[in-house]
Formats: structure tokens, sequence, C-alpha cells
């Protein structure tokens, strides 16, 4: 068996722009609060309700506080969110939606 290992691309350096600082502030604390809106509107069943609905809070607590703390500290190494969290959210959406119609 051979490996090929190709490097990727070299990231560019992000753009400094008026605002960043308060853009990723704003992506780092909301993002997480849409995506605990969308997922507490889903209808679960008993069973696994009570684990989703202590873990879920706290997962995402955990990752927009150390968002935020990159967005205040570090700003131009946040990397903003809008389009991976969007695109996953479009997939749990249309999962759910789908498993509806079948049911």
């Amino acid at each position: 068996m051979v490996w090929l290992l190709l490097p990727s691309r070299p990231k560019m350096p992000p753009r400094q722009f008026k605002g960043r600082r308060w853009l990723s502030i704003a992506d780092a604390i909301l993002w997480p609060l849409v995506v605990w809106s969308v997922l507490s509107g889903f209808s679960t069943r008993i069973d696994y309700a009570g684990v989703l609905s202590i873990a879920t809070p706290v997962l995402l607590a955990t990752w927009g506080l150390r968002r935020l703390r990159t967005a205040l500290f570090d700003p131009l190494s946040y990397s903003f969110s809008t389009w991976a969290v969007g695109k996953m959210l479009g997939w749990l959406v249309l999962a759910w939606l789908l498993v509806k119609a079948n049911v």
C-alpha cells in the first residue's frame, strides 16, 4: 500500500477591515443562539430528550465562549462561521423535514 501525501494550500492571511472585531463578536454570540433555537424546535421523543436538553446548551455555550474569547482577544485569527454553520443547519432541517414527511 502506498500513501500519497499532498500538502494543502497555505491559508491566506485574513483581511483587516474596520469593524472586524465587532462583527466577529456578533458572529460568536449569535450563531450558538441560532443553532440552539433551531435544535430546540425539533420534536424529540422523551427517551433522549433529557440527555439532549442538558448536553446541547452546555456544548453550545462552551463553543460560543471559546469563539467569543478568540473574537475579543485575537480577532485576526477568528474564522467566521456563517457558511459552515448555515450549511450544517440546512442539512439538519432538510433531514427533519424528510423524517416528518415519512411519518
